[in-house]
């Protein structure tokens, strides 16, 4: 015997079939006349080559799943609760509650590191650098001591 889901889902998946049968035949029977392509240019639709950096792509991705996101977010939430089914309740509580979505509020890499070098005597350039910011201090070592630098980018 097969379950109410079940039964639902064929009916759905057969509707589906049966759309795409007959978009399929509309497309058919509709006569295009294409343009000519346009020899002295390139393609229209191409779109040009833009070098990004690895920053600005990660960026972008952020923009779009926060979009997406918040799109997704007020569609679930704009159903009145009797009416929202036992999939929508567990989508919202997975994807949409804080305890799956928490707000990143510091960048990791700019915890504090501790670096220990064992070097021989003598004077030393120590740089460290982020972003477009870049401190240096000259070291001179002497034997048998030790120096501690702390630098703050």
């Amino acid at each position: 015997m097969e379950s109410p889901d079940s039964s639902w889902m064929q009916c759905t998946l057969c509707r589906t079939s049966r759309e795409g049968c007959n978009t399929l035949r509309r497309a058919r029977d509709r006569g295009v006349a294409w343009p000519e392509p346009n020899m002295g240019m390139g393609n229209p639709i191409e779109e040009p080559v833009i070098h990004t950096s690895l920053d600005d792509a990660f960026a972008s991705m952020l923009q779009f799943m926060s979009i997406s996101t918040r799109k997704c977010k007020r569609y679930h939430g704009s159903h009145a609760p009797h009416i929202r089914g036992s999939r929508e309740e567990q989508h919202s509580l997975r994807f949409h509650s804080p305890l799956y979505t928490p707000a990143i509020t510091s960048n990791p890499l700019s915890k504090p590191t501790s670096v220990q070098v064992n070097a021989a005597p003598g004077t030393y350039s120590i740089s460290a650098a982020r972003a477009h910011k870049e401190t240096t201090h000259v070291v001179r070592l002497e034997p048998g001591k030790s120096v501690s630098v702390t630098l703050s980018v």
